[in-house]
């Protein structure tokens, strides 16, 4: 693992490699984040963390044969979807705490009343350092609304796994990104331990940030010991940026939204096996869930238990859900279309850039397209491949560091996959024009 992932950098830190491991031979260093071998353990060479890394391969065709009975059109990127909701969850408390529309969280919470699972293994925070974001296992209301909201950090939720027995009694749900998932899917395939996870909740993902980012928003706002925070959020109600509160009582903020901070911090933060990863709809999950508008999320409905969980919801009353028309919902194409073309777009290139030149990629089959048909002009693809290289020198880091805000944003818009003279979708640079609070 250290040679074929770890050192080219092509890890996403999802954490299933520890998950599987049958011994105590890997473990998750907490600062960083990467899985390591424990000095003195001795490996089995049982293959198990090489075989359920998403970073060597994903076989995409296969696994939605295998989760879902069928192999998505060839011109159907979002996966198999049996269909498409928008909206909120009913609970009043549910919907002001948690992300956009709190529909994670109900599900979480929706599955654990009713029976369905004993647990679930999501993202949360950090008991002892709230600004920190760790892998959690909660089983009930409570744990999963003290964790509720978005966690912008990389974070190895399926190292969980590791304390699961393969023939016990318990079943659990899973709520992660396309990482967490792929890496549960491979897992579930070797016929190990991740069977127990009996459905699984993804979230739309552009690309997520190292721990560091969180560490470097706290200077921003002016925090040089992390200890003085007790509570953090990267997303306050309302779609604002990153907050702190103080143990003085007193409240910090980046003055700037959320969505912007992604991209201002992407060319310091962003790790190379986000950049290379394809799955922004978490296309192998039973129910995938993305931002719609202020305060709702946009559903994907899978399998049929996924199916049957959000019908379940809706007329029990947990889920307030009405069906849309994908194709020709427009406040979902401004975001949704847009995000998925840039992830696309950047992933296939830097992993043609790679294998062009010899280095490590994984294959992720059918799901990689043309690059030729992802740019509209060749400038623009050399453009980014140029600020790519650049951005991977540390002196190059720490000189961007010190640009403005809005210069940060317009450089980060170029280092995730923008062009030059397109149409830009989203918000632009006004949201990151206020100085921090």
């Amino acid at each position: 693992m250290q040679d074929l992932v770890i050192k080219p950098g092509l890890c996403t830190r999802c954490g299933t490699c520890v998950g599987s491991c049958p011994t105590t031979v890997l473990e998750i260093d907490q600062d960083h984040l990467w899985p390591w071998l424990v000095p003195g353990q001795t490996c089995n060479l049982c293959g198990l963390c090489v075989s359920s890394c998403p970073q060597l391969g994903v076989p995409f065709d296969e696994l939605n044969k295998q989760v879902f009975g069928q192999v998505p059109a060839s011109d159907e990127p979002k996966g198999v979807v049996r269909g498409y909701w928008v909206g909120k969850a009913a609970d009043p408390e549910l919907w002001q705490r948690g992300a956009a529309g709190g529909i994670a969280s109900a599900l979480s919470i929706a599955l654990l009343e009713s029976g369905w699972v004993d647990g679930v293994f999501h993202c949360g925070k950090s008991v002892e350092q709230p600004w920190k974001t760790v892998p959690k296992l909660s089983r009930t209301r409570e744990e999963v609304l003290g964790n509720a909201g978005s966690h912008y950090s990389t974070v190895p939720i399926n190292a969980l796994l590791k304390d699961l027995k393969p023939h016990g009694s318990e079943r659990f749900a899973l709520v992660g990104t396309g990482c967490h998932i792929q890496g549960l899917r491979k897992l579930q395939q070797a016929g190990a331990k991740g069977r127990r996870v009996v459905i699984t909740v993804g979230l739309f993902c552009g690309e997520n940030k190292s721990p560091l980012a969180t560490l470097h928003l706290l200077e921003e706002m002016g925090i040089t010991d992390p200890a003085e925070v007790i509570s953090f959020t990267h997303r306050w109600p309302g779609g604002g940026g990153a907050q702190a509160i103080l143990r003085n009582g007193e409240r910090r903020r980046v003055g700037y939204n959320f969505g912007a901070n992604m991209w201002r911090l992407a060319p310091f933060f962003t790790t190379l096996g986000c950049s290379i990863c394809l799955d922004y709809y978490a296309e192998l999950s039973d129910i995938s869930i993305g931002d719609y508008r202020k305060g709702e999320n946009v559903v994907l409905s899978r399998s049929r238990q996924g199916m049957q969980l959000i019908e379940e919801g809706i007329r029990h009353g947990r889920l307030d859900l009405r069906p849309i028309e994908w194709a020709t919902d427009t406040v979902r194409r401004k975001t949704d279309d847009f995000i998925f073309q840039l992830k696309q777009r950047r992933a296939c290139t830097l992993l043609a850039d790679r294998k062009a030149r010899g280095l490590s990629a994984p294959d992720f089959g059918m799901q990689e397209k043309s690059v030729e048909e992802l740019w509209r002009a060749d400038a623009n693809r050399l453009l980014f491949l140029f600020i790519r290289r650049v951005m991977a020198a540390s002196w190059a880091r720490q000189l961007a560091k010190a640009l403005p805000a809005p210069w940060q944003y317009w450089l980060g818009a170029l280092f995730m996959g923008a062009e030059l003279g397109c149409p830009w979708p989203l918000a632009g640079p006004e949201p990151i024009k206020k100085r921090i609070e």
